[in-house]
């Protein structure tokens, strides 16, 4: 708290940023075919798996094909037979590329080329 006053307009700005890209972030979620973005405050999302889709397979594929790790949230929820992931709000870069890699990895799946 002793250096909050020297950084708080940083801060603020930093804030701002990230509200943006969350925001951001989760209309390009949204947008994908065979996905429910649930609302979120945080610095993450929680993704629902439509179409028969498991978490399981998602998360693999992302990890083996691109290179990008999210959580399985399945086990988590108790008293749910729904699938879901936790993905990390990132920087605009980082959000685009798995936007991207969860389109293909989704498309693969669902065995949709127009996703």
């Amino acid at each position: 708290m002793q250096i909050y006053e020297k950084y708080k307009e940083q801060y603020k700005k930093a804030l701002k940023k990230f509200k943006e890209e969350r925001v951001n972030f989760a209309e390009q979620l949204s947008s994908i075919p065979g996905i429910r973005v649930l609302p979120s405050q945080a610095n993450y999302f929680m993704v629902e798996l439509l179409n028969g889709m498991t978490a399981r397979d998602v998360t693999t594929r992302l990890l083996v094909n691109h290179e990008i790790l999210v959580k399985d949230l399945s086990g988590k929820i108790k008293h749910s037979q729904g699938q879901y992931l936790r993905i990390a709000i990132r920087d605009e870069k980082d959000n685009e590329l798995l936007v991207n890699a969860l389109k293909r990895t989704i498309s693969d799946i669902l065995g949709d080329p127009c996703i």
